[in-house]
């Protein structure tokens, strides 16, 4: 049947109508008894780790409007570009990511009427070309006694950054350093240390690291576990990372006495690192250094510095148990109102890692040694993870320079 021009053109016009309500309706908000929002405003950016995945971390804010509980049964984290399933949460996983706003653990994974939970994701790509672009987030929660039956909703778009993470030079230097409440672990200390500010919630040791150095044999003491000196790395000298610029000096707390715990409000949430430099790298980032030896710090606010330069000494200030060093990087000045944000070092010795269910039987005084690998493997450019032992020394023939 032959069409006349005004005849197609007609049926376009219609297609296209068509077209647009569809689309106007797919556009068009639901109203939803739950809200999912990203707790930050700031894209995630992935990382490699030590072992060799792409890393990716951010935390998502779940309002439940209704005056009635909201049981959370599954939440399938799904990517827009490729689409596919990255990651589905449930029964005890689910539970175990899920906080309040007070950052204490739930026993069951449901809101409460008319409150808020907080999710940590953390998600593993194979490599970075794996990452995909966006993520939206496949709630089910439900029933309740306003909502007979399960509901499932599709909220929460989080665009990725496909940038780099700034690549740093060793906070300190030495081998046999292990790193402690690293990533990408949910019960981290540092992970769930989401503070509420008037700028929002702040998620600064979001990548957060500490340091803890062991003896030749693999011991975190080596005498009297009550001493600060029975612990290798007690006074080592503390490193910049980069160059850039002394923005911040908090000095003055003494190193508390390995083994005891602050009394609860010894520190406040800005404090809780006790001594601590803060120094702005001049691209948006800001490195913190925590827990240094009182009285140690020989650099002053404005000074500049380069990479590799001593800043302090590594102690037990703030609200430490034994001596170590807190690190990690962040988008502003403040470590009670900045983002934590990713990063990688340039070159270290990996050597294997501390079994963790040793580590929580026998903890600081059990003997690692032969947990390390006989030959430290080189990495470039990796984010250490959790429970890593590293060597920042070059080769025997150079041992003790720094790997730059």
């Amino acid at each position: 049947m032959r069409r006349t021009a005004a005849a197609v053109a007609l049926i376009a016009l219609l297609v296209g109508a068509i077209a647009h309500e569809a689309g106007a309706a797919t556009a068009r908000p639901r109203l939803t008894p739950v809200v999912v929002a990203p707790v930050s405003a700031i894209p995630p950016t992935g990382v490699v780790g030590t072992d060799g995945a792409m890393h990716v971390l951010y935390e998502l804010q779940l309002t439940n409007t209704q005056g009635v509980a909201a049981p959370l049964s599954r939440i399938e984290v799904r990517s827009i570009d490729p689409r596919g399933t990255v990651a589905v949460l449930e029964g005890a996983e689910l539970t175990a990511r899920l906080r309040r706003l007070d950052n204490q653990p739930v026993t069951v994974p449901a809101i409460d009427p008319s409150s808020q939970l907080l999710l940590l994701i953390d998600l593993t790509f194979p490599t970075a070309e794996d990452v995909p672009v966006a993520l939206q987030h496949r709630i089910t929660f439900g029933p309740t006694t306003t909502t007979p039956q399960a509901r499932t909703s599709t909220e929460a778009r989080v665009d990725l950054n496909s940038g780099a993470a700034p690549t740093l030079g060793p906070p300190v230097d030495g081998a046999n350093w292990v790193i402690t409440n690293g990533c990408c672990s949910p019960l981290s200390p540092h992970r769930t240390a989401i503070l509420p500010t008037d700028a929002g919630l702040s998620v600064a040791q979001r990548y957060a690291v500490d340091f803890r150095q062991m003896d030749e044999a693999g011991r975190f003491v080596v005498a009297d576990p009550a001493q600060l000196a029975s612990y290798p790395g007690y006074g080592v000298n503390v490193l910049s990372v980069a160059p850039g610029r002394v923005v911040s000096v908090v000095d003055g707390f003494a190193d508390q006495p390995p083994g005891v715990t602050p009394a609860p409000g010894t520190f406040a949430p800005d404090t809780n690192e006790g001594n601590s430099v803060v120094v702005d790298l001049g691209d948006g980032t800001y490195a913190f250094y925590g827990q240094l030896q009182t009285g140690s710090i020989i650099v002053s606010e404005g000074d500049r510095v380069r990479r590799g330069q001593a800043l302090a000494r590594l102690g037990n200030s703030g609200n430490s148990q034994s001596p170590h060093l807190h690190f990690h990087l962040m988008t502003a000045e403040s470590v009670i109102g900045a983002d934590g944000v990713p990063f990688v070092f340039n070159r270290f010795g990996y050597s294997g890692q501390i079994d963790p269910a040793r580590l929580a039987q026998s903890g600081l005084q059990g003997t690692y040694g032969d947990n390390r690998f006989p030959v430290p493997m080189t990495r470039a450019r990796q984010l250490p993870l959790d429970l890593a032992i590293l060597d920042f020394v070059a080769s025997p023939g150079s041992a003790g320079n720094p790997l730059a």
